[in-house]
């Protein structure tokens, strides 16, 4: 960077140190810019987000679901991990806001279709950090079933 001609009267920048939505100590792993909040078990943003990558199209594709309905579920303690989805009845749902007997029928009925998902696809809704769809092929293919 040729610093010759910057203006030298700005500021560096700060980054956060710590998760602002859980308050845990941010890391960043070596040879990577960004900075992670660790909490994987209790930072809401991090739960809902494992949830809404596992309910995705290229995982475990479950109709019905969206990132707005898993952070209900989730603000209302319905759901706390993934697998608290498969725990879920129409009862739970039925009432809710903007939620009939057909949307919890829809929603149970899309979970219940994604336990028949290829075994690649429920190895990549897991999330593991760097098993991509790629790896998560090749991980199937090697080990078959759990």
């Amino acid at each position: 960077v040729d610093t010759s001609v910057r203006f030298m009267i700005g500021e560096k920048v700060k980054f956060i140190t710590h998760c602002p939505e859980c308050g845990s100590k941010l890391i960043r792993y070596e040879g990577e810019a960004a900075h992670y909040c660790p909490n994987e078990t209790a930072c809401p943003p991090q739960i809902k987000g494992k949830i809404e990558h596992f309910i995705s199209r290229k995982a475990m594709n479950i109709d019905g679901l969206g990132p707005e309905t898993v952070d209900m579920f989730y603000r209302l303690g319905l759901i706390h991990d993934t697998a608290d989805l498969y725990r879920l009845t129409t009862d739970d749902i039925r009432g809710l806001d903007r939620m009939g007997d057909k949307s919890a029928e829809n929603i149970i009925k899309g979970i219940m279709q994604s336990k028949e998902v290829p075994f690649e696809r429920v190895i990549f809704a897991l999330g593991i950090r760097f098993v991509g769809e790629t790896v998560a092929k090749k991980i199937a293919k090697s080990f078959k079933d759990i």
